[in-house]
């Protein structure tokens, strides 16, 4: 698999996480800083 598609899966992944997590304190989904 290609390193840059691995980073972006990678990051997807963080984001996706960070995303659940913020809406635990009241953060709307897809837009939880980088």
């Amino acid at each position: 698999q290609p390193v840059c598609s691995q980073l972006l899966w990678n990051y997807n992944s963080q984001h996706a996480l960070r995303a659940v997590i913020g809406t635990q304190q009241g953060i709307y989904i897809g837009q939880i800083p980088v």
